[in-house]
């Protein structure tokens, strides 16, 4: 029994489709290999499942909601679900660890993977040559664009504003500190003088967009590291501004469908002029 709230008398059992036979499932299957023994295996589970759902004592009260419940079973009907209020559905999740999923939206629980499996996970992921900024580098080639790679360009900080010497990517930007910094471009067209980033929904903030989640393991720490990049990019664009540059956001979920592409295909052109 994977999930018993005790108050409400309600047993809920969460089967794999394969093991415990789902019948009229896609994933109710059964291997070729060695057949007779799969059958003999599944079968069992099934009977075994059978067994569990028919209580054979006669305890005060486990028989009589049992039995109800069962009789109004009818072809086509499903059985009415007996749910909390939001409030005892917490309380439960907070006393026994069991999580009404519809109603309680955050569960207490740690992250699935040991530390050192996420820390590697994490490395892993890419900042350059992914997979979207590879759609955008196609799609810029096929319309006659040449570009340059992960262009850094510089610029500084200080408290007086103003521009500094020089021109294009080596001017420099006073604003509120000495510390020199660059911009790492993803794409650059140096003839237009347009700087092109390809940002992920998840990593930089994508407001509105179905892939702009925040991790409920670590809460704090996630929003105070997402919202950073965003803060972040904000900075670089108007560093990049004031350099006299262009910049150009590529979104990831807009590189996702053909339509998206073709929209992004008419902003590109837009970039050359006449």
């Amino acid at each position: 029994m994977d999930i018993l709230p005790p108050k409400y008398k309600t047993a809920i059992f969460v089967h794999g489709c394969f093991w415990h036979r789902h019948r009229g499932c896609k994933h109710c299957k059964t291997p070729t290999r060695r057949r007779e023994s799969w059958l003999a295996k599944l079968e069992g589970n099934d009977a075994q499942t059978e067994r569990a759902e028919s209580p054979a004592d006669n305890s005060p009260g486990q028989s009589e909601w049992w039995q109800s419940a069962r009789t109004e079973r009818r072809p086509g009907k499903a059985i009415p679900q007996i749910r909390p209020s939001p409030a005892r559905a917490k309380q439960i999740a907070d006393e026994t660890g069991f999580v009404y999923s519809n109603l309680v939206r955050h569960h207490r629980s740690k992250d699935r993977l040991s530390r050192q499996r996420r820390s590697w996970n994490m490395s892993r992921i890419r900042g350059k040559d992914t997979t979207p900024e590879r759609t955008v580098r196609s799609l810029l080639h096929r319309l006659g664009y040449r570009f340059r790679l992960h262009v850094r360009i510089p610029f500084s900080l200080s408290p007086i504003g103003g521009e500094g010497r020089g021109e294009g990517a080596r001017s420099v930007i006073k604003t509120k500190s000495r510390t020199p910094r660059s911009v790492s471009v993803d794409i650059l067209l140096p003839k237009y003088k347009t700087a092109i980033f390809v940002h992920g929904c998840f990593w930089h903030r994508h407001r509105g967009c179905k892939n702009c989640t925040t991790p409920t393991n670590r809460r704090e720490w996630w929003l105070a590291k997402l919202n950073g990049n965003a803060a972040r990019d904000k900075i670089h664009q108007r560093a990049l501004r004031k350099l006299g540059w262009r910049s150009v956001i590529v979104w990831e979920c807009q590189t996702e469908t053909p339509k998206a592409l073709e929209r992004l295909a008419t902003t590109f052109i837009l970039l050359a002029p006449l």
